[in-house]
């Protein structure tokens, strides 16, 4: 990245990993933790790292949102790798249906706004 910008590096990442909510559920299906990917704290590490300096504008995104609950599932069977009718699939749907949560006509997981750095280095 460094080499192909002439003058000016910006990166936009999400200051939790992305699958946050997914990577909460994923020791109840599959019994141990997941690691975590990436994010805006390791980036900002790895920049520190190579002598960097750089700047962070910190804003708040909307959080992750469906207009149906299947919509969610859909994304978590993803996110955690289970198949449709599988003993995983079947706590997984227990899961959801418990921590999904419903306003104003949407669904999420967590109403918590999510954390966006813009970092210019």
């Amino acid at each position: 990245m460094e080499a192909a910008a002439s003058r000016v590096r910006i990166a936009v990442l999400l200051a939790q990993p992305p699958p946050r909510e997914a990577d909460r559920l994923w020791p109840e299906i599959h019994g141990v933790e997941r690691a975590a990917l990436p994010s805006l704290p390791e980036f900002l590490t790895l920049l520190l790292a190579r002598g960097r300096l750089f700047e962070v504008r910190l804003l708040e995104r909307s959080p992750q949102t469906y207009e149906q609950p299947d919509q969610a599932l859909a994304w978590l069977r993803q996110q955690l790798w289970t198949a449709p009718g599988s003993n995983k699939d079947t706590a997984l749907q227990r899961l959801a249906h418990a921590r999904l949560q419903q306003r104003d006509g949407r669904y999420a997981l967590s109403w918590d706004p999510v954390k966006v750095g813009i970092v210019i280095f």
